[in-house]
């Protein structure tokens, strides 16, 4: 889990979605943050449900990608998965990543997610599709460390993106699977910083050809559950 500062409450809502996962095994989680961002009695209790967790904080971090890195460095297992401090994930992520694994994947991913606007006057649901067979979204990005160990990842836009097609170049094998997640759009995101353009009459957003817009609240509810949706909300009151 890579966070940036003062997002305690929607990291929480993010580990509410780690710790609801069914049929998973045991996985570890490693929180990579910084040293004015502390992690609080609740979000460890929330994260128990790991069969262990590490804590690194630093104050000097140059880039995104330093972030990733320690996260890896720190990690015991042989696979690791991003799981961002301010998304949703379904509650069989983890089971269906490590079926996928079983049957000889080395990377595996989304190339379609949903976005859900926390902030704005509409509240859209949006589908993002990749363009490319070979994209996984970042934040669902799931990987063999042994594959990190010979590519590291660097300072680059897109860097998720880029990292797998270097590795499917040099022979990795990708699955792609298609689990429910919801990335949040609620103001201080790293990307996808505003409110989508869509056409209130005929709901056509024009932020490219990869989003189509599917409904506003109510569609993510229907996805992932009224409950999980709040704990997001009540994160920017």
């Amino acid at each position: 889990m890579l966070t940036t500062s003062r997002r305690s409450r929607l990291r929480s809502a993010a580990l509410a979605a780690l710790a609801a996962q069914s049929g998973a095994g045991a996985f570890e989680l490693v929180v990579v943050t910084d040293d004015d961002d502390p992690i609080t009695p609740r979000e460890l209790t929330v994260a128990s449900k790991a069969s262990d967790v590490t804590i690194y904080r630093r104050s000097d971090w140059t880039c995104l990608a330093e972030k990733r890195n320690a996260a890896c460095r720190l990690a015991q297992g042989r696979w690791i998965t991003f799981w961002d401090d301010d998304d949703w994930s379904s509650p069989w992520r983890l089971m269906m990543l490590g079926r996928m694994a079983a049957c000889g994947y080395q990377i595996i991913g989304n190339s379609s997610i949903l976005w859900h606007e926390l902030v704005g006057p509409t509240r859209a649901t949006i589908r993002y599709v990749s363009p490319s067979p070979t994209y996984v979204v970042g934040g669902t990005l799931a990987f063999l460390k042994d594959l990190w160990h010979e590519v590291e990842f660097t300072d680059r836009k897109g860097d998720e993106g880029w990292w797998t097609i270097d590795q499917l170049k040099a022979g990795a094998r990708l699955g792609i699977t298609n689990e429910p997640y919801v990335a949040m759009i609620h103001g201080d995101n790293a990307v996808n910083q505003q409110s989508f353009r869509v056409n209130p009459t005929t709901h056509e957003v024009h932020d490219g050809a990869e989003y189509t817009w599917l409904g506003a609240r109510a569609t993510a509810v229907e996805v992932m559950g009224q409950a999980a949706l709040e704990r997001f909300e009540a994160a920017i009151r």
